[in-house]
């Protein structure tokens, strides 16, 4: 259950005081808050509320979050940005991932992302390079 799972969350950070651990359970919260739009998107229900507070609590990471979760927040922000159909942030959110962190974890999808984005704006030539980044790169993260 998501909520029962973010009460006991919300009730744990009251206690820690590890800046770290503080940081993966607000980004967990974040998660959890975009799951549950995403739930109320399949069921043809309105997300706004929910998608919104993701993006205030990932916004909120941006600024506090360490390096080494900052490419998980990007890539999160992006996503929840594409939820509400935010194209354009979730580009910049994508951009700065591949800006700051070339080579982390999410470094792929994001290409991939853009490039569908290109694609649909008949922008062919960045879309191809993204594509064929993604192609020359898929092997060393599937």
């Amino acid at each position: 259950d998501p909520q029962a799972a973010s009460h006991s969350y919300k009730k744990a950070l009251t206690a820690m005081d590890n800046d770290a651990e503080r940081e993966g359970v607000l980004l967990r919260l974040a998660n959890l808050q975009r799951d549950q739009a995403e739930q109320r998107l399949e069921e043809g229900q309105n997300a706004q509320g929910e998608i919104d507070l993701a993006l205030a609590q990932y916004l909120n990471l941006l600024d506090i979050a360490n390096r080494s979760i900052r490419p998980e927040v990007l890539y999160q922000l992006a996503r929840t940005y594409s939820l509400s159909s935010q194209s354009l942030e979730a580009q910049y959110a994508l951009n700065m991932l591949i800006a700051e962190f070339p080579a982390s974890k999410y470094a792929v999808e994001a290409r991939f992302r853009i490039a569908e984005f290109d694609y649909l704006q008949a922008n062919y030539a960045a879309a191809l390079e993204n594509y064929s980044y993604v192609v020359s790169n898929s092997a060393s993260v599937y």
